[in-house]
């Protein structure tokens, strides 16, 4: 026989003659034609071209001379190896007939005709056990390398497994699979779907963007500084409430206020107004498609742009005069406040302490805004509402995060409100996305942030048929939720690589479902807004992502995949698609989820009737 494998069974144990030869007498006995089978403690062992004959070994104990008469034990031993050689040998059998019978007599499997082959590679212990309980049963060949197979599950794949796989042999990926997985190819797909469908993806992803296409970066900065402008507008509104309430209160009690009084920028509120104008008939297509009205409108400055980020930054406190200020520094690394790019700038000195004398506010107007300028900013923040989808993901902070491209496990993720760290950072660091933070996000469990697990199974993308698991838990951060800690990952990132060694970690940092829909009947009223209101949202935003890249996906037959849908819950209890795992871990972290992976695997039964009842009771 031209073929060669490995394969380990406790029946075969290696001879003192093959433990005593080199690697390269070893190599010319394998160049010669003789097929080694590897033991329980993985050593190889062979035959002779001659006759097959299995070198010899003493069996019971290393003093006993290989003359003296074997024992029943070593006698079976014997024979057992003899009768998997004879099958191997056998060149009328088909190969994977010979490997069915050696693994078979190797783990002890009775013979049914029917036995079937998996390689296996991987964490996921409950796939395997899974497997060699099966009926008819499954026999695990343990070289991961062999092509021998007619199921082979891995946590990754490659172009070569591809190439390797038979026709009918079942694997557990599709090719091209980070079309979907990676987050650079997930954004990018799903603004491709946007325009080729009509599809309104900013339903349910948050905006993201390669910062490694110059165009994405342009727009990037555009949408950095109209949130500026957003936040601008919002906090006037509520700091303008705030005085006009207070100033009624004193009146009331014919009480003259000595205090300090908000006090706003009324040059920055203009520009702010003008950016959501700006803003608004963008999102009004037949703005820009009536000829010359594009041209009519003045653009702004970048003079302008950077007095209204920095004029974002300042706290309400400061606005109203009642924060001592500290010293304040920042660090533009080469770039303006606003993204403009400014060689040669790097660390900005120490401001002074009255920010209205700060150079980018010079010559502007400060005081109480003019009632008519009040009403602007209220009907352009209403006409933004109801028409631009991710209003509610807009927080009272201008957070951004930055993730490598193609990473998992929250490695390089970090938090940023700073637009000259953004960019600096992902110039500096290759392959890089910003997407948007939810600064709004539910809470729980003494506030702290979490997002959502679910397992979707795809059998097919041609057609497209996907299975989603009744069942799903929450990932928790170690730490209460705090937009004034960016620095701390544990506080916004939920994944298990980080909050595992962190020292609150308590009951696997997970809470399943069942928490999760007492929460919402404790927040709703509804004991069934689960499944009325979450799930049909789900369900749509898996299949829109998954017809995303369907027609990227190559398909193929006997190839299925497990993918992990990550969602964030906002404080209006809107669903978020954060990204899209492959492999998803699935580890048995509380007793919960251990039955949980269970009902992964068994989610049918038969019925006597004849029919299917769930196993999990869904």
């Amino acid at each position: 026989m031209k073929s060669q494998f490995l394969l380990r069974s406790p029946a075969f144990k290696a001879s003192p003659s093959s433990r005593s030869t080199t690697p390269r007498q070893r190599a010319s006995r394998r160049d010669r034609g003789v097929h080694g089978a590897r033991s329980a403690r993985g050593q190889p062992g062979g035959v002779d071209q001659a006759g097959g004959r299995l070198e010899e070994r003493a069996q019971e104990s290393p003093t006993q001379s290989p003359a003296r008469p074997r024992s029943a034990k070593a006698q079976a031993v014997r024979k057992s190896e003899l009768q998997c050689l004879e099958m191997v040998l056998r060149r009328s059998c088909p190969r994977d007939a010979q490997v069915a019978g050696y693994l078979r007599r190797a783990h002890n499997v009775e013979p049914t005709g029917q036995e079937r082959i998996f390689c296996f590679e991987g964490p996921d212990e409950h796939i395997r056990r899974a497997l060699l309980l099966q009926e008819p049963p499954w026999v695990e060949n343990e070289s991961v390398t062999s092509q021998i197979f007619h199921l082979k599950w891995t946590v990754s794949d490659s172009e070569a497994d591809y190439c390797e796989l038979r026709e009918g042999a079942l694997f557990n990926h599709f090719q091209k699979n980070r079309e979907l997985t990676t987050k650079v190819g997930l954004a990018n797909n799903l603004r491709r779907f946007a325009c080729e469908e009509q599809v309104d993806i900013d339903r349910f992803f948050p905006r993201c963007y390669d910062m490694s296409s110059a165009s994405d970066v342009q727009d990037f900065v555009l949408d950095f500084r109209r949130g500026a402008a957003l936040n601008v507008l919002r906090q006037h509104l509520r700091l303008s409430a705030w005085a006009a309430e207070r100033q009624r209160l004193m009146e009331v009690a014919k009480m003259d206020w000595a205090g300090s009084s908000y006090m706003c920028n009324v040059n920055v509120l203009r520009i702010a107004v003008k950016a959501l104008v700006h803003w608004l008939e963008d999102l009004d297509g037949s703005f820009l498609e009536e000829e010359g009205r594009g041209s009519e409108r003045r653009k702004l400055y970048s003079e302008e742009w950077d007095a209204l980020v920095l004029y974002s930054e300042l706290s309400d406190a400061q606005l109203c005069g009642d924060d001592a200020e500290a010293e304040r520094k920042r660090v533009l690394r080469g770039y303006s406040a606003s993204g403009a790019w400014q060689p040669g700038t790097g660390r900005e000195g120490v401001r002074v302490e009255n920010h209205q004398k700060w150079p980018e506010f010079r010559d502007h107007y400060w005081g109480e805004a003019p009632e008519h300028l009040r009403q602007q900013a209220q009907v352009a923040l209403e006409q933004l509402e109801a028409r631009w989808p991710q209003f509610s993901a807009q927080g009272p902070m201008n957070v951004w995060v930055a993730k490598p491209g193609s990473c998992s496990k929250g490695k390089g993720v970090i938090c940023m409100d700073s637009l000259p760290e953004v960019l600096h950072h992902c110039k500096t660091a290759a392959n890089r996305i910003v997407q948007k933070y939810i600064e709004r996000p539910l809470l729980l469990f003494s506030g702290r942030k979490f997002d959502l697990r679910q397992w979707v199974l795809v059998r097919s993308f041609q057609p497209l048929k996907v299975h989603m698991f009744s069942s799903c838990y929450l990932r928790l951060c170690n730490e209460p939720y705090d937009l004034g800690d960016l620095a701390n990952r544990q506080r916004h990132i939920s994944n298990w690589s980080v909050n595992k060694c962190g020292k609150h970690v308590s009951d696997g940092a997970v809470a399943s479902l069942q928490e999760f829909q007492e929460v919402l009947e404790m927040i709703t009223g509804k004991s069934n807004y689960w499944e009325t209101e979450l799930i049909p949202q789900l369900k749509s935003c898996i299949l829109q992502t998954l017809q995303a890249v369907q027609s990227n996906m190559v398909q193929r037959p006997e190839s299925f995949e497990v993918y992990g849908f990550d969602f964030l819950i906002g404080e209006d209890l809107k669903p978020w698609l954060l990204e899209v795992n492959l492999s998803p871990a699935c580890e048995s972290r509380t007793q919960w989820m251990s039955d949980m992976l269970e009902r992964t695997l068994v989610r049918r039964e038969k019925a006597p009737d004849g029919s299917y009842a769930q196993r999990d009771g869904k």
